[in-house]
């Protein structure tokens, strides 16, 4: 996939899910149009267009007809913008231009959150583009040498390292791993298979049986991405202490999908 290709396909993701949570009423207060306005420079006019009215201006998305969560879904071409006030035309061309340009006209704070989110449009293209060629080196070593499967471990890591290749089927960005570059992705992702230390545990109270080595305070702290959040109360973190002890139970290691580090 190219990154234009990328691209085209993130700005889909979006716009259906912009059209189905009707954010800034774009689906209830919007209409279906047969073709562009005359003074619109696009090639392709045909339609079905669905015109909204955002708080930045007036925005125009190539639509079809769905039958399964939404009214309406993107289909490919054009999405045209016009700045309220303005007569020129933009042609948003990617996810992030369009989560900017939609934060335009809102209340300082609200665009923030915009910001943020055209921010996590861009890991998403980012991560994605590294992900797919993840999965393609896979899927040839593979080929030349299959992987073992004998035991249940090796199959649950193999299926696991499949399904994470899978994109979620509405949340748009849900490839984006907040706070993570793509080195941390190839150190940590379940994409790319990697095995690491397991550092820290975050385990259930009411689970606990006996001692384990508690963090004297109170857990990791995230000096860098800040991807580390608090944990509610139901939940403790525990460092995991490496021992030579065959038998130990305090060996802890961790393996693609793990949530520690």
């Amino acid at each position: 996939m190219s990154v234009d290709a990328t691209g085209r396909y993130f700005l889909a993701r979006v716009l259906d899910a912009l059209l189905r949570e009707d954010v800034q009423q774009l689906l209830s207060d919007g209409e279906e149009r047969e073709t562009l306005p005359a003074d619109v420079p696009a090639a392709e006019r045909d339609g079905p267009w669905w015109r909204a009215s955002p708080a930045a201006g007036e925005l125009w998305i190539p639509v079809r007809p769905a039958e399964f969560m939404q009214r309406w879904r993107y289909r490919e071409g054009p999405v045209l913008a016009r700045l309220a006030g303005s007569g020129s035309w933009l042609s948003l061309d990617d996810s992030a231009a369009l989560i900017d340009w939609l934060g335009q006209g809102l209340e300082p704070d609200e665009r923030e959150h915009y910001r943020c989110f055209a921010r996590e449009c861009e890991d998403a293209e980012r991560q994605h583009r590294a992900c797919r060629q993840a999965r393609q080196d896979y899927f040839e070593g593979c080929r030349t040498a299959p992987p073992a499967l004998e035991h249940w471990a090796q199959r649950f890591l193999h299926y696991d390292r499949l399904a994470a290749y899978l994109d979620h089927p509405y949340y748009p960005t849900a490839r984006a791993k907040s706070g993570f570059d793509v080195e941390d992705l190839t150190r940590y992702a379940p994409e790319f298979g990697p095995r690491f230390r397991l550092r820290w545990l975050a385990v259930p109270r009411s689970l606990i049986r006996g001692r384990m080595p508690v963090c004297p305070t109170g857990g990791p702290v995230s000096n860098r991405s800040g991807w580390i959040r608090h944990l509610p109360t139901a939940m403790r973190w525990y460092r995991c202490t490496p021992s030579s002890g065959a038998n130990s139970s305090r060996r802890c290691c961790a393996t693609p999908g793990s949530r520690g580090r």
